[in-house]
Parts: structure tokens; C-alpha cells; sequence
């Protein structure tokens, strides 16, 4: 193995030409520029991170606070529907009040129609006979059949 070395050896020890050390040089200039970039990159992330864990704060905050929130209207917002059920109930109720009122209302309304009707079949019935009475009493009587008093 040292003989593998020392036969190596010179080829390394040639000196480079000024073409090779400009190529080297700026392949170590674009690396070091790549370098800048990567630690710029790096800087970034880390406050990407930083934003991505404030945000996450922040959305955590929020959610406690619309949590808080319902719970404090809650029980508002219970009581308001404990009152829009009972007057459903009682509109309910009076519905059905008013319903069967007007049911009895209209059967009502039907005796009265009835009755009303009947007078009249009746009253005409008694003008007829009125006028048949009346007519009785306008034709002229026989002269030999009167009246005895």
C-alpha cells in the first residue's frame, strides 16, 4: 500500500494551471453563494414556523373565546326557545279554540238560516190564507142568506 501512495503521489504535487484554479475558484464562489441561499432558505422556514405556531395560538385563542362565548349564550339562547315553544302551545290552544268556536258559530247560523226560512214559509203560508180570508169577505153575499145576529 505505500507504494500505491508514492506513485500518487507526484500527480498530485503538479501544479494547476490558472484556468483550473479560475474553474475551482468560482465553482467555490457558487458555492458559497448556494450556501448564502440555503441559510436564507433556513432563515425563512424558521419564520414560516414561528408564523405557523402563532397562527396556531391564535386559532387555539379563538376557539376558546367562541367556546366562552356559547356558553355564555346559551342558556339565553335555551330560554328563548323554552318562550317561542310555549306560545306555539298556546297559539295552538287558541286555534283550536277559535275553530271550534266558529264551528258553533256556523251550526248556529245554520238553526237561525232554519228558522228563519220556516217563519217565512210560514208567514206566507198566513198571507195566503189572510188574503183568501179577506177575498171571502169582499165577494158579494146572496141577497136572501144574511147573517143572523
Amino acid at each position: 500500500m505505500p507504494e500505491r501512495l508514492q506513485t500518487r503521489r507526484p500527480e498530485r504535487e503538479k501544479r494547476m494551471s490558472s484556468d483550473e484554479v479560475k474553474l475551482i475558484l468560482e465553482k467555490l464562489e457558487k458555492l458559497d453563494a448556494m450556501e448564502t441561499k440555503l441559510d436564507a432558505m433556513e432563515t425563512r422556514q424558521r419564520h414560516m414556523e414561528t408564523g405557523i405556531v402563532n397562527l396556531g395560538t391564535r386559532l387555539e385563542t379563538l376557539e376558546n373565546t367562541v367556546d366562552e362565548r356559547l356558553y355564555d349564550t346559551r342558556p339565553q339562547w335555551e330560554g328563548v326557545q323554552s318562550q317561542i315553544s310555549e306560545m306555539r302551545e298556546e297559539m295552538r290552544e287558541r286555534f283550536n279554540n277559535l275553530d271550534s268556536e266558529v264551528k258553533d258559530t256556523n251550526r248556529r247560523m245554520r238553526v237561525l238560516n232554519d228558522t228563519l226560512l220556516s217563519m217565512q214559509a210560514d208567514s206566507l203560508a198566513l198571507e195566503d190564507r189572510i188574503e183568501k180570508l179577506e177575498g171571502r169577505e169582499t165577494e158579494p153575499q146572496p141577497s136572501g142568506s144574511g147573517k143572523q145576529k
